[in-house]
C-alpha cells in the first residue's frame, strides 16, 4: 500500500522563513503548499478541496494576518492551525484561543519542534472530542485523516 503525504499549508510573507519552514515540513514526508499572503493562502484552502490537513501562519503579515486568517480558517472547516511567531504574549495567545488555535512555534523554529506540533495537531484532530467540555462544532462535523 502507497503512503501519501498529509499535505501542510505553510503562510509567511517573508520568503527565506517561508521556504525554510516548507524544507522542515518536506524532510519529515509531509507535502507542502506555500502561501506568501493570507489572501493567497485562503485561495490555495478553498481550491484545495479538503487535501490541506494543517496551515502553519504567520501571524505578523501586510493584508490579511495570522489571526484574520485562523478566523476565516475556523469558519471554512477548521484545519489544525499552528501560528508560527516571534510574538508570545498571553494576548495574542487568547485572540487566537477564540478562532480554536491551540498550537503555537516560536520564531526562530526548530525543526522537531515544527514537525512534532504540526503532527500533534493533525492526530488530535482523529478524536472526536479533546476534552468533555470542548464545544469546538468542527471538531465533531468535519475532519478525517
Amino acid at each position: 500500500m502507497e503512503h501519501t503525504p498529509l499535505t501542510v499549508l505553510v503562510v509567511d510573507d517573508e520568503e527565506p522563513v517561508r521556504l525554510y519552514l516548507a524544507a522542515m515540513l518536506r524532510k519529515n514526508g509531509y507535502a507542502v503548499l506555500e502561501a506568501p499572503t493570507g489572501d493567497a493562502a485562503i485561495n490555495i484552502m478553498r481550491e484545495g478541496n479538503g487535501e490541506i490537513a494543517a496551515v502553519v501562519s504567520d501571524f505578523c503579515m501586510s493584508g490579511i494576518d495570522g489571526l484574520e486568517l485562523a478566523e476565516w480558517n475556523f469558519q471554512d472547516g477548521f484545519r489544525p492551525f499552528i501560528v508560527c511567531t516571534i510574538i508570545s504574549d498571553a494576548a495574542t495567545a487568547l485572540q487566537f484561543l477564540k478562532f480554536g488555535v491551540r498550537d503555537y512555534v516560536a520564531k526562530p523554529v526548530e525543526e522537531a519542534v515544527l514537525v512534532n506540533t504540526v503532527h500533534h495537531a493533525i492526530h488530535r484532530r482523529k478524536l472526536t472530542r479533546l476534552f468533555d467540555d470542548d464545544e469546538t462544532p468542527a471538531v465533531q462535523q468535519r475532519w478525517a485523516v
